[in-house]
């Protein structure tokens, strides 16, 4: 469903705005039968405020007095951890494996010219 700025309930015009979250994270919990908050299944709204950006985009509407918040994708600070890790442990393993290249090579390089230098008739 595309985000518009018109009303889906009466067609006026909504207002591009936010819903600032200071401590926590803005989340959203479904209700149970008996009326009370499911906060085991919560979608989240908003980043965390210390961590990513503190508010969560939303658009309302004057005359039905209604806010609408899309549901953002929202990377949570483990996946932008284990993210900046993969991609630094993989630098790192590819300089290790350049490095190990690098020395075999050398190695290689100095058993040749050894071998040239050593005298022919030496056992």
């Amino acid at each position: 469903m595309e985000i518009t700025n018109i009303c889906p309930y009466c067609g006026g015009e909504m207002r591009e705005g936010a819903l600032p979250a200071y401590k926590y994270a803005l989340t959203w919990c479904p209700r149970n039968e008996q009326g009370g908050i499911v906060e085991g299944e919560p979608v989240r709204l908003s980043g965390m405020p210390v961590i990513e950006s503190v508010y969560a985009p939303a658009r309302y509407c004057e005359s039905c007095r209604v806010v609408i918040v899309p549901v953002p994708e929202i990377e949570s600070f483990a996946d932008k951890a284990g993210k900046w890790l993969d991609k630094t442990l993989g630098s790192l393993g590819d300089r290790i494996d350049r490095a190990a290249e690098r020395r075999e090579e050398e190695k290689a390089a100095r058993e040749r010219e050894e071998k040239r230098n050593k005298d022919p008739w030496e056992v």
